[in-house]
């Protein structure tokens, strides 16, 4: 924080740098906002990611969260919305410093629909997610680019995330998935119920989710974008101010 408020003064870094790589619109924008616009130049890189070669959707049997058992990820917004949804299972996968609280208020609310896996990793992780019918992404934070939505993307499963951060852009204008605000539970579960009680949305949901991740990402699509914004820069210096489209 003090680094960022620094070079908001000082501009030391951005006199430096010939272009700057966000993985999201909505980092750009922020920095954007801090620095001031048109002071520094930036491009669009996204984050690496493997696709793995099948994915296998399926009907689905539970609503999913994957993550860390942490406040700002929003896990209690989902046991809220759960409430809710008491013929919708929802299965949750982590550990954290949330843990013991978010299982009391389970408890405490009765929710028999509610399961809490604690950490899964690995091919057991992939077992799990290809076994659920969509994910939730309940984050109370302005998450960048998470991972948890691609990988449940890339195994063809639709999201259900709060309006926060990069995930908005991420879903795609109701393409991949269903945004609600991130402090109403009760949103939140319309959301749920909406993909949960409709076969042939999920199914469209997932198989764009799938092939947005197939278009958009890899190794190919990734060192395209690097080597677009290497040669930007240097077929450009002295580097101007603005966006760049590697």
């Amino acid at each position: 924080m003090l680094e960022a408020y620094a070079e908001a003064v000082r501009g030391s870094l951005r006199n430096r740098v010939d272009l700057f790589l966000f993985p999201s619109r909505f980092m750009a924008d922020k920095t954007s906002e801090f620095w001031g616009a048109g002071t520094f130049r930036w491009g669009m890189l996204q984050n690496p990611f493997t696709t793995p070669p099948v994915a296998n959707a399926g009907h689905g049997e539970y609503v999913l969260y994957f993550g860390r058992l942490v406040e700002e990820k929003g896990v209690e917004q989902l046991l809220r919305a759960a409430a809710l949804l008491p013929d919708v299972p929802v299965r949750i996968v982590g550990n954290g410093p949330s843990e013991s609280a978010l299982r009391a208020q389970a408890a405490d609310a009765g929710l028999p629909n509610v399961e809490f896996l604690g950490p899964v990793w690995g091919e057991d992780m992939d077992d799990v997610l290809q076994g659920a019918r969509l994910v939730v992404v309940p984050s109370m934070w302005h998450e960048n680019f998470p991972y948890v939505i691609l990988r449940s993307f890339a195994a063809g499963k639709p999201v259900v995330g709060s309006d926060r951060g990069g995930i908005p852009e991420m879903l795609g204008d109701g393409a991949r998935g269903l945004l609600y605000p991130a402090d109403e539970p009760a949103m939140l579960a319309a959301a749920v119920q909406r993909i949960w009680a409709d076969p042939v949305l999920w199914e469209r949901m997932g198989r764009a989710a799938r092939d947005y991740i197939a278009a958009e990402f890899g190794e190919a699509n990734f060192m395209r974008s690097l080597m677009g914004a290497y040669g930007e820069v240097l077929g450009s210096r002295p580097a101007g101010t603005g966006q760049v489209e590697p």
